[in-house]
C-alpha cells in the first residue's frame, strides 16, 4: 500500500476496509482482517476527557510497533501482538460510550454483540475440520495430509531422509512438521547463506554441503517460474545434477545435493 504520510495517516481505515491489501494474495482473506470493532471504538478515545494509565501505555507501546510494521513488513498477520494492546484500548472506549453517552450506548452495545456472534460464526467455520478430528471422526494424519498441501513431503522427508538430514526450505517457512533440521532458504529471512557470493549453482550446493545441509525442500507453487536472483543458481544446480530430485508431491519437490562430479 505504499510507506509514505499519506498511507500511514490512512492506515487505520485502509486495514480495515480494505484488508485484503495486507495479507497473502490468494489466501483466504478472511483470517487476515482486523475487523472494523478497533475502527469504531478506537475512534471514541479521541472524545474522552482522561485515558487512564494502562490505556496511555498500551497505545504506546502499539504505536511503536505500527510504525516499525509499517516500515518493514506491511502483512496483517505481523499486528498479532498489536491486537491485545488495542483490545485494552478499544475496551476502556466501549465501557466509556455505554457508561456516559446515552444514545451511544445502545451502538457500542450492538456493536460487541455483533463482534461476539461474527467471530463465533467465523471462527465455526475455520475451525470445523479440525473438529473432525478432536472428536475422532479423522485422524491427524488424515487431516493434514487433506488440508496442508507440504505435509506430504514433509512426512516423506522424514521416512526416507538420514536423522542427521539438514534440509533447506525454498519459497516456504512452515516446517512444523519436518522432524528434521532445516533452515529457510530465501534471502531475506537472514543473512547465513551468502548469496552475493555466489556465482553459479555449484557456488551454491558447495556453500550448503560445506555447511552440512543435504536436502532443499522447494514450493513450487510459490516460487513459480521465476528465474531471478537466487532462483537462478536453484535452476542451474538441479540442471547440472547437484540438486538431485528425489520426489514431487502437490508441486513441492524434494532434492539432495550431490558432490561436483568434475
Amino acid at each position: 500500500m505504499g510507506r509514505g504520510l499519506g498511507q500511514f495517516v490512512m492506515l487505520p481505515w485502509n486495514i480495515t476496509m480494505i484488508g485484503s491489501e495486507f495479507y497473502d494474495k490468494g489466501a483466504v482473506v478472511l483470517f487476515g482482517l482486523v475487523g472494523p470493532a478497533f475502527l469504531g471504538f478506537l475512534g471514541i478515545l479521541a472524545f474522552q476527557r482522561s485515558l487512564t494509565k494502562p490505556v496511555v501505555k498500551s497505545l504506546l507501546v502499539a504505536a511503536i510497533f505500527t510504525v516499525c510494521w509499517f516500515f518493514l513488513m506491511q502483512s496483517s498477520r505481523y499486528l498479532l501482538s498489536v491486537i491485545p494492546l488495542l483490545c485494552i484500548a478499544a475496551g476502556s472506549s466501549a465501557s466509556y460510550a455505554i457508561t456516559e453517552w446515552r444514545i451511544a450506548r445502545y451502538f457500542a452495545v450492538l456493536l460487541l454483540i455483533l463482534c461476539v456472534v461474527i467471530g463465533a460464526f467465523t471462527g465455526t467455520i475455520a475451525e470445523y475440520d479440525c473438529g473432525r478430528v478432536v472428536l475422532g471422526l479423522e485422524s491427524a494424519d488424515e487431516y493434514l495430509s487433506r488440508t496442508l498441501s507440504i505435509y506430504a513431503a514433509e512426512k516423506s522427508i522424514n521416512e526416507n531422509t538420514p536423522p542427521n538430514a539438514r534440509i533447506v526450505l525454498y519459497d516456504e517457512v512452515r516446517g512444523f512438521y519436518l522432524d528434521r533440521e532445516y533452515i529457510w532458504g530465501n534471502p531475506g529471512h537472514h543473512e547465513i547463506i551468502p548469496y552475493n557470493q555466489l556465482k553459479n549453482g555449484d557456488d551454491l550446493i558447495d556453500w550448503l554441503m560445506n555447511h552440512g545441509y543435504t536436502h532443499a525442500m522447494i514450493n513450487w507453487r510459490i516460487a513459480g517460474g521465476s528465474t531471478e536472483g537466487h532462483r537462478r543458481l536453484l535452476y542451474e544446480a538441479i540442471e547440472s545434477g547437484r540438486m538431485a530430485h528425489l520426489d514431487t508431491i502437490h508441486n513441492v519437490g524434494i532434492y539432495e545435493f550431490r558432490k561436483s562430479q568434475s
